[in-house]
């Protein structure tokens, strides 16, 4: 019988502690809770399978932890979990490459996939085990944080042109300037695109946003004049470079006379909770 997969979860949040070692324990892991940066850096050591790293910890930031698992080349996967959205901070955790980048605002579902694609398998009658392939790289949408498409940016595509679309996805490169609005003050952030369709769109920025944040895109289509597109974040994790892929749904548009105009019902969805 296969040994269990060893956990540490460094974890401050008392309702994370309660729930991970749960989730933990249901994907086969033997799993160790410790609440302190000092503590983590006691128990961390080389023959760990995985490690849950909550960022903000109360004795501090626990980048030293991760640091340690990269100067060491130590080949333990990592998830670090935050709500902490400060750009210096989060630029100085992706330098050191996690594994899994989730904001807990988004959830446990990509969590979750990070630890059943870690687990091991059950023995198969011949006596192999198998580990699954690692899924959790592109985390899937939390349901709370996808939005409804209420008027469509384009004509459905026909299936050749879909086929076709498929084909060519992530190899668009535009640059745009996405405009965050929120509660919180407005401002804009260049990103590059590089996924399209016609229900949403995927960007890579070096500012990390949060899923069910709105932002604005101006874009062309076709011969069409220029549009305005509402689009709310769906996920963010880390890319290289320093950057952040995020995956945003499309929720409305409408034609851009003035850039600098928004419609006053969007910024009353971007201040409005999700009931």
């Amino acid at each position: 019988m296969a040994a269990k997969p060893q956990l540490l979860i460094v974890e401050g949040d008392p309702i994370f502690r309660r729930v991970l070692p749960f989730l933990a324990g249901q994907n086969g892991f033997q799993a160790e809770l410790v609440d302190s940066v000092q503590a983590a850096l006691e128990k961390i050591h080389a023959d760990l399978d995985r490690l849950i790293l909550d960022l903000t910890m109360p004795d501090g930031l626990s980048i030293p932890v991760l640091q340690r698992i990269r100067d060491e080349c130590w080949p333990i996967k990592v998830a670090v979990v935050t709500d902490d959205t400060e750009r210096q901070i989060l630029e100085e955790v992706t330098a050191l490459r996690p594994d899994l980048f989730v904001f807990k605002s988004a959830g446990l579902r990509p969590l979750i996939q990070w630890l059943e694609a870690g687990k091991v398998a059950a023995p198969s009658p011949t006596g192999d085990t198998t580990v699954p392939a690692d899924s959790a790289a592109e985390p899937v949408a939390d349901p709370v944080a996808t939005a409804v498409v209420d008027r469509p940016v384009a004509e459905p595509p026909s299936a050749a042109r879909s086929n076709q679309r498929s084909k060519d996805r992530g190899k668009v490169r535009m640059g745009l300037v996405a405009r965050l609005i929120g509660k919180a003050a407005e401002f804009e952030v260049r990103v590059d695109a590089v996924d399209i369709s016609s229900s949403g769109i995927g960007v890579l920025a070096r500012q990390a946003f949060n899923p069910g944040q709105y932002f604005v895109v101006r874009m062309h289509f076709g011969q069409k004049p220029a549009h305005l597109v509402l689009c709310r974040t769906s996920y963010c994790r880390t890319a290289p470079e320093k950057k952040f892929r995020i995956g945003a749904a499309f929720v409305e548009t409408i034609v851009a006379p003035d850039r600098d105009t928004l419609p006053p019902a969007w910024y009353q969805k971007a201040t409005t909770k999700p009931g």
